[in-house]
């Protein structure tokens, strides 16, 4: 990726990578994959093989196109698998509203919870950093039995019914473990898509794959919670701007683009991954029970 503007100007082009790093809230420099290898050098940012001075606008444009093209995709993928398990990995205030709305929600404070969400509709789905048990605010409303009314507003803030905890239990579960009759219809899930779950296990390893391949050192470093595809099942796809999900990687300035193409007993899950500023970084993966494929690569 260059800077258009400024073609001589190593220097300029740098600082504008750097906001734009800025923006991300992520750091390039942590993604050393062999496609983006050279990432944080300002030289990487010129086209290969091309001379500074013999740039042409056009070709320059088409580069920011390229960023900008990723970055419209991913912002416009309203639903987001939240990967994040560890505290270190976000900033100090947000790790400190994370905690508040956890603390929030364990107390069954829900006047607190949904203050908290009016800021953050975004964490609808989210588990405590730095937490064991991965209880998001839909398994705490289970657990505490809260009214069914406070169950369906946290539904239909988006909270995913079909979302396990670290024992693999969903509300439903929890509520049925600590016997809150009265909320098993509510936390029922919904599915708008059907896939046998044996079959659907298959595709979610194969996927996992995928990403491990593309982003290890980053998964492991951050611990990150790789997506479960069983949420997927539950979205109506009508009321989005974008299919399926964004899972968002830190330190690749980019991430993971999923959504299930082809349901029933031999489903399709297509996945695009980028990294925001480096061009041609696009990988598209299409992904069933029996493994993985790469179809098509250097559209972003």
């Amino acid at each position: 990726m260059i800077n258009p503007l400024f073609p001589a100007g190593g220097a300029r082009a740098w600082r504008l990578k750097e906001r734009l790093v800025s923006e991300c809230s992520m750091s390039v420099g942590e993604f050393g994959s062999k496609s983006l290898a050279g990432a944080t050098d300002p030289e990487a940012w010129q086209v290969p093989n091309t001379p500074r001075e013999s740039l042409s606008v056009p070709r320059c444009m088409r580069q920011i196109l390229q960023l900008s093209y990723s970055t419209f995709r991913s912002a416009y993928v309203s639903i987001v698998w939240d990967g994040t398990t560890q505290e270190s990995t976000l900033g100090e205030s947000v790790a400190r509203a994370r905690h508040a709305l956890a603390d929030a929600a364990r107390r069954g404070d829900w006047p607190k919870v949904f203050r908290l969400f009016s800021r953050n509709k975004q964490w609808i789905n989210a588990t405590r950093p730095g937490g064991s048990a991965w209880y998001a605010p839909l398994h705490q409303a289970a657990w505490h039995g809260a009214p069914v009314a406070v169950v369906e507003r946290l539904v239909g803030l988006g909270g995913w019914r079909t979302h396990r905890n670290a024992r693999g239990e969903r509300p439903l579960d929890v509520a049925e473990r600590r016997g809150h009759r009265h909320l098993f219809e509510a936390l029922a899930p919904i599915y708008k898509r059907h896939v046998p779950m044996r079959v659907l296990s298959k595709v979610q390893a194969h996927f996992h794959a995928v990403i491990r391949d593309r982003a290890e050192h980053l998964v492991v470093k951050h611990q990150l919670r790789l997506p479960e595809l069983e949420p997927l099942l539950e979205l109506d796809e009508r009321k989005l701007d974008q299919p399926g999900m964004w899972f968002p990687v830190l330190g690749m300035v980019g991430g993971f683009h999923y959504w299930l193409e082809v349901d029933g007993i031999e489903p399709k899950l297509v996945s695009e991954s980028w990294c925001r500023v480096v061009g041609g970084s696009g990988q598209r993966h299409e992904v069933t029970s029996l493994g993985g494929r790469l179809v098509d690569v250097g559209f972003v």
